[in-house]
């Protein structure tokens, strides 16, 4: 059976221009770090949604710069999935944001998940 990733962040709704962050992650001993967003695009949307990711030293304070950037592909009226690997420091946190870049549409049925494989975790064989 595989295990189950419950999302990160879960939006019903995005609303014209808007942000939304969830609260950190833990980068301790990090070897891989996979984001995956995936969003509904209204019919008649024309900017799509971005997803930056922020570093923090200690899970409290939070860069104000992104220590990456990623920008979701836009198909109108379509659900888009995309992943992405991140070249993530083995220390410390990282907080998640999307952001609706459409000033006229909402965005629906937002989520984020991340997975992550750790420095000394052994793969399973079946």
């Amino acid at each position: 059976m595989k295990d189950l990733k419950i999302p990160l962040i879960m939006i019903s709704t995005l609303m014209e221009s808007e942000q939304k962050r969830c609260g950190v992650i833990s980068l301790n001993m990090t070897r891989t770090l996979t984001i995956t967003a995936r969003v509904t695009y209204n019919a008649s949307a024309t900017v799509g949604c971005t997803m930056n990711l922020y570093y923090s030293p200690d899970g409290i304070h939070v860069d104000s710069i992104p220590y990456a950037t990623y920008l979701i592909n836009l198909a109108a009226g379509e659900t888009v999935q995309e992943s992405h690997n991140v070249d993530a420091p083995e220390v410390g946190y990282m907080q998640i944001a999307i952001s609706n870049g459409d000033a006229t549409y909402t965005t629906t049925n937002v989520l984020i998940y991340e997975n992550q494989v750790l420095w000394g975790e052994e793969k399973c064989k079946d």
